[in-house]
């Protein structure tokens, strides 16, 4: 099928899609002897459409791939350049020939097409906010760009099924990208201190570094938080994060809920909560026994020893009120 798509001069642009399709097969060709083929296909109509457009420019075209080869792709513009009785003229030399009015004829919209373009804009949206979590959000918003520039490609309406498979995946894989950091489940965490640390984990399946805030809010005022966190989340890991915690006087289960955010505001992943259990008394518990228990050590040691000096005094004090004997007195002289 030709059609005349644009104009240039006194002379009519006309596209060519029988030979576009049959490059197209041969750039996606791995196997020689099949892309061989489509390449004599595409001359062969490519002779027969220049000798049908008598002198006329005629355009044809490689849709986009993503899994093709690089030599088949050259392959491919090669054999449309050098076919024999074929003159490739650059864009420039058609762009710069005086133009020529046309006619758009109008085309009732596709409402099914409509609503496509308009989930994959929204989709695009959606990640355009999430990628101000990297350093370079172009990682995030280039890749869906350009899927989305695929999805729109006039190619699909050739298949209906294939279009709707390729939508389907696609939009499945922008939330799997959107659900890719997130905060894990905590257990609960058991305060028996005034100060301690809650380390909650940050996950993040990207291939890239994430720069996140983490707010915490506890909904008692038992529990004191640090409210802001930053985090650098390593890329395809889950990594740790410290947040200082304090307890207040009193007992009982705080709930204490967390967001991360990217470094502009926007929301990333889910709310997450975790349990505190706020049992800060017992330190002044422990305490108190703790000193309780030093004070009667040391009051027993120093009764002990308070008993143990008097005792010694007390035998010294008897030792002292005893009569001397002298052992070593002869007796009376006795005479007869």
């Amino acid at each position: 099928m030709r059609a005349r798509a644009t104009a240039a001069g006194a002379q009519l642009l006309v596209y060519d899609s029988e030979i576009s399709a049959a490059l197209h097969r041969a750039a996606g060709q791995t196997d020689t002897p099949r892309r061989a083929a489509s390449l004599t296909e595409a001359t062969a109509y490519l002779a027969f459409a220049a000798r049908e457009s008598g002198g006329q420019p005629i355009l044809v075209t490689v849709d986009r791939g993503t899994d093709r080869e690089r030599v088949g792709l050259r392959t491919a513009l090669n054999a449309a350049a050098l076919a024999p009785g074929v003159t490739a003229v650059e864009l420039p030399a058609l762009t710069a020939a005086e133009p020529v009015d046309v006619t758009v004829g109008e085309i009732a919209a596709d409402a099914a097409r409509v609503a496509e373009l308009t989930q994959l804009l929204g989709d695009e949206a959606q990640i355009a906010s999430f990628a101000t979590i990297l350093t370079d959000p172009a990682l995030l918003t280039g890749r869906q760009r350009a899927e989305i520039l695929q999805l729109l490609a006039v190619a699909w309406r050739a298949d209906p099924d294939a279009a709707t498979a390729a939508l389907t995946a696609h939009r499945e894989q922008t939330r799997e990208t959107l659900d890719a950091v997130g905060i894990l489940p905590s257990s609960t965490l058991n305060l028996i201190s005034y100060d301690a640390n809650f380390g909650p984990w940050v996950r993040n399946d990207l291939p890239y570094e994430a720069n996140l805030v983490l707010m915490a809010q506890p909904n008692d005022p038992r529990l004191v938080v640090t409210d802001r966190t930053e985090v650098v989340a390593a890329a395809a890991q889950n990594t740790r994060v410290t947040i200082p915690v304090q307890a207040r006087i009193g007992n009982g289960r705080v709930t204490l809920t967390m967001q991360l955010y990217s470094p502009t505001g926007v929301p990333i992943g889910a709310v997450q909560s975790a349990e505190v259990e706020v049992r800060a008394e017992w330190e002044t518990i422990g305490l108190v026994i703790l000193v309780s228990l030093m004070v009667l050590f040391v009051g027993l040691g120093i009764f002990r020893t308070v008993r143990r000096r008097r005792a010694r005094a007390l035998e010294q004090a008897e030792a002292s009120l005893e009569p001397e004997v002298r052992t070593d007195d002869p007796g009376p002289e006795v005479t007869s």
